[in-house]
């Protein structure tokens, strides 16, 4: 796919994201009238809008430093790695999906380093405007930030509440200049995560039932109890308090996590609320409500998550959800 992308003529880095926004629009398309027809279930959609979304995003930044290089010459000296968040970085990707990302850089000066991460962030922005298969860069574009790679642990460190730490999903998608630096971020990441493990109150609080959880619903799966939010969390509690084992696979998703903990009712868990999470973006915005919504759209939602008709789709739901639940509560206080 990053080759199809790469045959696409364009003159600079802006005009690629304009062309790479509109190619990838088609293909978003496409992927969600599979889904609607049937011929695509939401985890096989999960994995084609993933693979479009680093194919696009990694042609975007390759087009940013042919600029650079056309104007001033080789990289020399540095280098930076761009790191998938969250969802991109664990391939779970769904229609709007934020642009969740980190530039860590190394061996330049600040400022050039700098330079270069703005020129990514306002191509990035030009990706995701009017995309179908990204959300908007809000101003100022917070969710993408450059770090020294000296400062990882300071800047994404042990979150000051109970967040998941950033880098418990974070994956390399795109270096330029040292040949290095993706090396010498997966070391320091898995150093940050196991400062993470160590740290008894961080392992606690996301061991924690989520504080006034929704009433438990299809429209609420994320955040009901036993809902993706606790289980998202679950896994990161599992995946961080193991003495700051487990951490070779950059982005492990929460089914993963559990699979290797021998969990299945929190391995399927996970995947139905991924489905539910695909399939509902694809149809409405965040926040969309499948149980107001009309007969032919509660039918398409229940069909895609394999049940036959939305009522039995709000029984899996109700079962899965208090599934889930038993089993966080049942997990020990310690990994």
């Amino acid at each position: 796919m990053k080759d199809r992308i790469a045959e696409l003529p364009a003159a600079d880095a802006r005009e690629t994201a304009e062309i790479v926004r509109n190619w990838t629009n088609d293909k978003a398309f496409q992927v969600g009238v599979h889904v609607v027809r049937g011929n695509l279930s939401p985890d096989e959609a999960k994995t084609a809008l993933s693979n479009l979304a680093e194919a696009s995003i990694s042609t975007v930044l390759a087009a940013v430093v042919a600029d650079r290089v056309d104007r001033v010459g080789s990289l020399h000296g540095g280098g930076i790695g761009a790191i998938f968040l969250g969802d991109l970085a664990s391939r779970e990707v769904f229609p709007g999906v934020a642009v969740d990302m980190l530039f860590v850089h190394d061996g330049w000066s600040s400022g050039e380093s700098e330079r270069l991460c703005r020129r990514f962030r306002e191509t990035l922005t030009d990706l995701a405007e009017d995309s179908l298969l990204f959300s908007p860069l809000p101003p100022g574009a917070k969710s993408l930030r450059a770090v020294p790679l000296s400062g990882l642990d300071e800047h994404c460190g042990t979150p000051a509440s109970g967040e998941i730490p950033v880098l418990a999903r974070a994956r390399c998608v795109f270096e330029c200049g040292d040949s290095e630096i993706v090396r010498r971020f997966g070391e320091a990441r898995r150093e940050v995560l196991a400062g993470c493990g160590a740290n008894e109150s961080l392992i606690a609080r996301l061991r924690a039932p989520r504080e006034e959880p929704a009433e438990t619903g299809v429209s609420t799966y994320d955040r009901m109890r036993g809902g993706l939010d606790d289980v998202e969390r679950a896994a990161r509690f599992l995946q961080l308090g193991r003495a700051g084992t487990g951490h070779d696979d950059p982005a492990p998703t929460a089914a993963s996590v559990f699979g290797a903990a021998g969990d299945e009712p929190l391995v399927q868990a996970a995947a139905m609320w991924r489905d539910l999470k695909g399939i509902t973006r694809l149809v409405g915005e965040e926040g969309f409500d499948a149980a107001a919504a009309g007969p032919k759209v509660r039918s398409l939602v229940a069909n895609a998550c394999g049940h036959e008709d939305f009522d039995a789709l709000q029984t899996a739901v109700t079962e899965t959800a208090s599934r889930a639940a038993a089993r966080i509560d049942a997990l020990p206080s310690r990994a």
